[in-house]
């Protein structure tokens, strides 16, 4: 499985010619914690306020707390204390702190790694559980995935909507985040179809990940690192996914009503990949809203990418990956011939489709929305002495779990084709 870890600080990685911060710290064999290193001048550092608790416990207040490229990070040694003290037990992950001044920090992503915790977001901070998974963990089950044939999945239009009635509340994400660890721990590979910046105007709203410090824009950014962490490629859809007064995701961008120049829509394709590289993503991909794109638009892409994630529209016949030379580099297309899952009542339609691609021996390919399974997957404070958080993802009703279960039947897997 492709490890991606995306928080400040777990290495560096150049892309685009730009060494980017990758969040990946190798486990060490070593008695004593490593010693910190320094925080680039590159990240922004904003003082957090708000709570940490555990087990009714909250962390004290000289544990200071900071957005790090909207990442939390907590004071280091007062946070280890507290956990020593109400005897969580540490696990063979041990992270590298980071300094700030002359102070240590760690990340709540290596925080909860090195403790084997699960981290539960609200508005005003993070409450961290014990926690159990609720179904069984297949130690081969990478292994046994590579022997398979490669399948392809998305999880499409995953985003930072702060908004009540979003498909991404703190709740939600809490369900997507069990989705991944899901995905990962059954050896499937799968990519994200990320748009990187939130816009409604009907309600004043442009959220951008690299600019609003929050615990909303925390809770998704944790998110996003444990889809890479679980075998998620992150691309880009778009850059708001929207024009006008559309809110993102619901409107187009590009395509031939757009009211963006040619100027503009590079400029748009360069931001958003900015603010890939700015939060520590490779940003492996990209997929046009709604698939609308001119030729124009996609020789823009095409500069930048080396997949556009959908069918390439002038090409024959339907349904194939197609391979596009560039002045300096190949550009793979790769379609979605399954297309999506309509609704929740659409799962024999999509096995149907699914079998169609394969007698026509078309890339067998489709694309899900997470919301569709939110209510097959449940996270419940179990009633037990460690006050464990139960993760429990329906095997019998989820939609996703039945289409893996057919490619496991078809002796194939979900994986990427770059």
């Amino acid at each position: 499985m492709k490890r991606i870890w995306t928080a400040v600080g777990i290495g560096s990685l150049l892309v685009a010619g730009l060494a980017i911060l990758l969040f990946k710290t190798p486990a060490v064999q070593q008695e004593n914690l490593p010693l910190g290193k320094p925080l680039p001048d590159t990240v922004t550092v904003a003082v957090a306020m708000g709570e940490v608790s555990f087990e009714g416990s909250v962390l004290p207040p000289e544990a200071e707390m900071r957005f790090v490229d909207g990442r939390v990070f907590l004071k280091r040694s007062e946070t280890e204390q507290w956990l020593d003290e109400r005897q969580v037990e540490r696990t063979e992950f041990q992270a590298t702190p980071w300094v700030m001044g002359e102070t240590e920090y760690i990340s709540i992503n290596d925080l909860c790694e090195s403790r084997g915790l699960w981290p539960v977001f609200y508005d005003q901070g993070v409450r961290l559980y014990r926690y159990r998974l609720q179904w069984t963990e297949d130690a081969e089950a990478e292994n046994a995935a590579q022997q398979l044939g490669m399948a392809c999945l998305r999880l499409e239009d995953i985003m930072a909507d702060p908004t009540d009635d979003s498909r991404f509340t703190h709740e939600k994400l809490e369900k997507l985040r069990v989705m991944a660890r899901w995905l990962g721990d059954r050896g499937q590979e799968f990519s994200v179809a990320w748009i990187p910046i939130y816009v409604s105007p009907q309600e004043g709203i442009v959220n951008d990940l690299t600019e609003k410090f929050n615990w909303y824009n925390a809770d998704f950014l944790y998110t996003l690192d444990v889809l890479a962490e679980n075998g998620g490629h992150i691309g880009l859809h778009g850059l708001t996914h929207q024009y006008g007064e559309e809110a993102s995701a619901a409107g187009y961008e590009f395509g031939e009503d757009s009211p963006f120049s040619l100027a503009e829509m590079e400029e748009r394709i360069c931001r958003a990949k900015a603010i890939a590289v700015k939060l520590g993503y490779q940003a492996e991909f990209f997929e046009f809203p709604h698939y609308g794109m001119t030729r124009e638009q996609a020789e823009i892409a095409e500069k930048y990418f080396r997949v556009i994630y959908q069918q390439e529209p002038w090409a024959e016949p339907y349904g194939y990956v197609e391979m596009r030379q560039t002045e300096d580099h190949s550009v793979m297309y790769v379609p979605t011939p399954a297309d999506y899952v309509w609704s929740e009542y659409d799962l024999e339609g999509m096995l149907a489709r699914l079998s169609e691609s394969r007698e026509n021996d078309r890339l067998i390919s489709l694309f899900f929305h997470p919301s569709l399974d939110y209510e097959r997957i449940s996270c419940e404070e179990g009633q037990t002495p460690e006050g464990e958080r139960l993760l429990t993802y329906d095997e019998e009703c989820g939609i996703l779990p039945a289409i893996v279960k057919r490619m496991e039947q078809w002796n194939l897997r979900f994986g990427v084709m770059w």
